[in-house]
C-alpha cells in the first residue's frame, strides 16, 4: 500500500470555525431573549416564566448543536493503515480490517459525497465533506485503491460529480458567509425600525445582538479569506 495512505486525517476547520460561529451567536440570542423576558420592561411578555423557559430551550438546543461542531473537531479522526481503517467519533470508535471490507458504496449525497464500507459485523460511512480538499482527494485514492474493484459499487456516478468535474467549493463558502452577514445586519435594521416605532425595549436589545453578532462575524469571514490568501501565495 502507498505510503501516503499511513495517515490519520482530521476534519477540516471550517467545522470548527462554524461551531464557534453557532455557540456564540445563538448564546448572546438566547442571553438576550431570557432577558428581555425577564425584565419584561414594557409588559409585552404576559408569562415571563414560561418565555424564559421557552427561549432557554430552543436557543439553548442551538449553542450545543455549535458546542458539538467544536468538540467533534477536536474529537474526531480517521486513521489508515496498511491493514485497517479507524473511525474515532465523540462517542465511539470503529475499525475495520480491509480484507473484512464486504462493500464500498460510493455516494452522491450529502454534499461533497460519501461512502459506507461494510463489513460481516460493521459499517463506517465517511462523509467527504468534512474533510479539506486535499484530503478529500487522498483519502478518495486510498480507498479506490485499497478495496478491490469488485466490491466497489456507483464508482462511474460518484466520479462524474466528485473527481472529474471537481467543484470549487471556497468560493460558494464564501458567498454563504457574507449571505449570513447581510441576513445579520438585516435583522438588526427590523429589530431597531421596531424599537423605534414603539414596540418595546427588547427589540433594542435584539437589534445591538445582531449588530455585535454580524460585526464580529464579517470580521471572521475576513480574517479566514486573508489566512487563505496568504497560504495560497
Amino acid at each position: 500500500m502507498n505510503e501516503e495512505c499511513h495517515r490519520t486525517y482530521r476534519l477540516r476547520p471550517y467545522i470548527r470555525n462554524i461551531g464557534i460561529v453557532c455557540t456564540l451567536f445563538f448564546l448572546c440570542a438566547g442571553i438576550g431573549s431570557v432577558l428581555a423576558a425577564y425584565f419584561n420592561v414594557d409588559g409585552s411578555f404576559p408569562r415571563p416564566a414560561l418565555a424564559i423557559a421557552m427561549f432557554s430551550i430552543v436557543w439553548g438546543s442551538f449553542t450545543l448543536l455549535g458546542l458539538w461542531l467544536i468538540l467533534a473537531y477536536f474529537k474526531e479522526r480517521l486513521t489508515l493503515t496498511g491493514e485497517t481503517i479507524c473511525q474515532v467519533g465523540v462517542i465511539r470508535t470503529k475499525s475495520m480490517p480491509f480484507d473484512a471490507v464486504q462493500e464500498l458504496t460510493w455516494r452522491l449525497h450529502p454534499q461533497g459525497g460519501s461512502c459506507i464500507l461494510t463489513s460481516m459485523d460493521t459499517k463506517i460511512k465517511l462523509e467527504f465533506g468534512n474533510f479539506t480538499r486535499d484530503d478529500r482527494t487522498e483519502l478518495i485514492i486510498c480507498l479506490r485503491q485499497r478495496v478491490a474493484v469488485d466490491l466497489q459499487s456507483n464508482w462511474d456516478s460518484f466520479h462524474e460529480q466528485y473527481i472529474a468535474h471537481s467543484p470549487d467549493r471556497s468560493q460558494k463558502q464564501q458567498a454563504a458567509s457574507w449571505i449570513l452577514v447581510f441576513v445579520l445586519f438585516g435583522f438588526a435594521v427590523l429589530f431597531a425600525v421596531l424599537w423605534l416605532t414603539g414596540w418595546g425595549p427588547r427589540y433594542l436589545i435584539l437589534a445591538v445582538m445582531n449588530m455585535l453578532v454580524g460585526t464580529g462575524y464579517s470580521l471572521f469571514v475576513r480574517y479566514i479569506r486573508k489566512v487563505q490568501t496568504n497560504r495560497s501565495a
